[in-house]
This record gives C-alpha cells, sequence and structure tokens, in this order.
C-alpha cells in the first residue's frame, strides 16, 4: 500500500510544484529558483517514504518504525518518488 501511495503522490508532485510556481500567493516556488525547485522533490518524496511513526499518549513518547528492514525499505521508497516526480516531470510537464 505504500508503494502506491509514493507513486500516486510522487506522480502529482511535479504538476503541483509547476502550478505553485506561477501563483503570486506563493512566492516561495518562483520559475527562477533552481535549487528550491531540485530540492523539493528530494524533501517530499523523504517525507512520504519515511516509516517513522511518533505517538505521545499520557506522558509517554512511543517511537516505532526505526528498525532495520523499515529503514531499508524507506529509503527504496524514497529513491523511487524521487526517481517517479523526475520521470513524470520530463514526460508531462517539460
Amino acid at each position: 500500500m505504500d508503494g502506491l501511495l509514493m507513486l500516486v503522490i510522487s506522480s502529482l508532485t511535479p504538476w503541483v510544484m509547476e502550478r505553485l510556481k506561477f501563483q503570486r500567493w506563493f512566492p516561495l516556488m518562483q520559475p527562477v529558483a533552481p535549487l528550491l525547485n531540485r530540492i523539493t522533490p528530494i524533501v517530499l518524496a523523504g517525507l512520504v517514504a519515511v516509516g517513522v511513526t511518533v505517538q505521545f499518549d499520557h506522558g509517554t513518547l512511543s517511537v516505532s518504525g526505526l528498525v532495520p528492514d523499515q529503514i531499508v525499505r524507506g529509503f527504496m521508497l524514497w529513491v523511487t518518488g524521487y526517481l517517479v516526480q523526475e520521470f513524470s516531470y520530463r514526460r508531462a510537464i517539460k
């Protein structure tokens, strides 16, 4: 399920970013900001791929998902998400 979610979000991210570049009310994403335009997809792919969950219940903080197989899975999802974003951008937007 996470892989499917990653593919959907990664496919839509270039389209959303392209729309935000030309909105006057969103000054952070401009067509002339190449560094921000390059970093944003990488960060978004990482945020979607991270499998760490945090729960705060009655004064106890629980962090789960920090096991080696989940870390490797998250890294692979991150790379996949970034590659799908790049492919979508180059084929659909450019």
